[in-house]
């Protein structure tokens, strides 16, 4: 059977144990001359939003420039690692007078004096490479810390020509209009979402979107729709303005074809702005509906600018996220058009800066919907401890499972069962885990995993989670269709 019918099977069992386990670390993005997708993965969620937020940028120059590092732009010359770097331009990072700040930063997250123990040779370490260009990207853009890179792939390979066509003048790297039709193309291609989630969006409707971006925002959620599963992913749909309108509850049961014709004939509203009405009926959908234990609940808020009433004393303001986040719903909010009020957004977002999205205009929704979906693709699930779990994986699919330490103090048991088909599971306490950033690899039958407490002295890097939450994770990375597919290592 080909790779896109063939399905494996992961049972998983969490239960709570005491016994002792042997502590390791793999960390790829500090090797050097590691490539690859997972090590590119892995730096990017290392550095996060540390230069401003990225918006797949750096992914798609580590892509179209090297192909991940796996192709070199010289076959003479050292050429700066995964992201490409001239020696010229790293020099430029050593003695610049504006970044003291960022080297601060850089040291304070990576524990690295940039300016005194860095050496070019060190750009052969996947972390360092993307670092020397931002530093250098920074020094000539400073801005993008607070504004962020550009959206979109046209307006990203822009600011590429824009700010390195002189510097890769000399390179086998691709043009522009190359860089574009490469990464459309290598994105495009990805599988789509097979992840267990309830997902629901909540749109703005008000007079002050106008119909013709209405409808717009109406395809969009058809095109975000559709990248998910029925058979794993719940969806609801909401239009809101002044009053608050439910065209799709979670668990309606519909086909992809009917979730398509309720969303398309969603009626304009054409009035005010009450998004803190729609978020409460958006959250008395995910309480209607049937409970399934350790799920990701997901709701995005589109909104086109500050709400007027719905809020506190029926004024502005959107109070109710709080519930949101006491039902432990991940909420994701997009500004569209120019006239957002940012601090809102924000507040939508939980405090999140990395779940918040602002378009310019709808002409780049119909990208932008890649991004979400895989943001949210990549929420992950929480089983309880004792709780038996099923999953599905198509060929090269990954999942994220996530769980609190709490109460427990020493360690406890994972027990995997793999009924068809390989697959590779890793676990870690770091946003972006794989195989190239993990503690360890786990393997089907008993695996023990320590608290972190117990060897946080062995790690300078261990990163406390908002609320000071001590949070695990673990990947099922990969899934093989027989032994011969899985890699040497």
């Amino acid at each position: 059977m080909g790779h896109s019918g063939f399905l494996q099977a992961l049972t998983v069992v969490l239960t709570l144990t005491l016994l002792p386990s042997t502590f390791c670390v793999v960390d790829k993005t500090l090797e050097d001359d590691a490539n690859g997708e997972e090590a590119v993965d892995a730096v990017i969620a290392k550095i996060g939003s540390l230069f401003g937020k990225d918006y797949g940028f750096f992914k798609r120059l580590a892509y179209a420039d090297t192909r991940f590092g796996t192709e070199t732009i010289s076959t003479r010359t050292f050429t700066g690692g995964i992201w490409y770097n001239t020696e010229k331009m790293f020099n430029v990072t050593k003695v610049s007078k504006t970044m003291d700040t960022m080297y601060g930063k850089i040291y304070q997250l990576f524990g690295t004096k940039w300016r005194g123990e860095i050496s070019w040779d060190d750009l052969r370490k996947p972390l360092y490479s993307a670092l020397a260009l931002h530093l250098y990207l920074f020094e000539k853009d400073p801005s993008t810390e607070q504004k962020g890179f550009p959206q979109t792939i046209a307006e990203q390979a822009n600011y590429r020509e824009h700010n390195l066509r002189k510097d890769y003048r000399h390179a086998r790297i691709p043009t522009g209009h190359e860089f574009v039709d490469l990464v459309t193309t290598f994105e495009e291609a990805k599988i789509r979402c097979n992840a267990k989630m309830d997902l629901v969006v909540v749109l703005d409707g008000s007079k002050s979107v106008g119909p013709e971006n209405f409808q717009k925002s109406k395809d969009f959620v058809v095109k975000l729709f559709a990248q998910y599963s029925i058979e794993t992913t719940r969806l609801g749909f909401i239009v809101y303005a002044t009053g608050v309108k439910v065209l799709l509850p979670l668990g309606s049961g519909n086909t992809a074809l009917q979730i398509q014709y309720y969303v398309q004939r969603a009626n304009y509203p054409k009035t005010s702005t009450n998004t803190n009405g729609a978020i409460k009926v958006a959250l008395d959908l995910f309480k209607a509906a049937k409970p399934r234990s350790g799920v990701p609940k997901i709701l995005a808020v589109f909104t086109d600018g500050e709400s007027n009433l719905g809020g506190l004393h029926d004024k502005g303001g959107v109070p109710a996220i709080q519930q949101a986040r006491a039902d432990g719903i991940t909420t994701y909010a997009v500004g569209i058009g120019r006239d957002t009020k940012h601090s809102e957004l924000m507040e939508i977002a939980q405090g999140q800066s990395g779940r918040v999205f602002s378009l310019q205009d709808f002409n780049a929704l119909l990208q932008f919907f890649r991004n979400l979906h895989q943001q949210t693709c990549g929420e992950s699930q929480q089983p309880s401890f004792g709780q038996v779990t099923g999953d599905t994986l198509k060929f090269n699919e990954h999942r994220l499972y996530r769980f609190k330490w709490g109460e427990v103090t020493r360690s406890f048991r994972i027990t995997l069962k793999t009924t068809q088909g390989l697959i590779e599971v890793y676990h870690g306490r770091n946003r972006g885990l794989n195989r190239a950033w993990c503690d360890d690899q786990l393997w089907d039958g008993e695996n023990y995993i320590e608290h972190p407490d117990l060897y946080k002295q062995q790690d300078n890097n261990v990163r406390r989670r908002r609320d000071d939450e001590i949070i695990s994770e673990f990947n099922i990375d990969k899934a093989y269709e027989d032994y011969e597919e899985v890699p040497d290592e």
